[in-house]
């Protein structure tokens, strides 16, 4: 399975889950273990959920930038956005 390189670099174990798992979900801990265990993730993860966040946020726009320079090269395009919450699929998570 193919991830990009810069969300990959953010999976990690912290204190024996993966540090994507909401820790009070069972069925979360379960999918993401069963992710890492495919991505064979085996980092130790030390960072905070604030770090992770942020890191998230960076990966993801530099994933879809690379998309649209290489789906569409001549157009243009360009993703600024400092914050994930500034995408339609995920304003949900700057309502608190």
């Amino acid at each position: 399975m193919s991830v990009p390189a810069g969300v990959r670099e953010l999976f990690g174990w912290r204190n024996g889950y993966p540090n994507i798992a909401d820790r009070a979900s069972p069925t979360s801990v379960k999918i993401s273990t069963g992710m890492f265990k495919e991505l064979e993730i085996e980092r130790l993860s030390g960072e905070s959920g604030q770090t992770l966040g942020s890191g998230f946020e960076k990966a993801v726009r530099d994933w879809i930038n690379g998309e649209l320079l290489r789906l569409a090269p001549d157009r243009g395009w360009l993703i600024g956005a400092e914050k994930i919450t500034a995408f339609v699929q995920y304003g949900h998570l700057g309502s608190s």
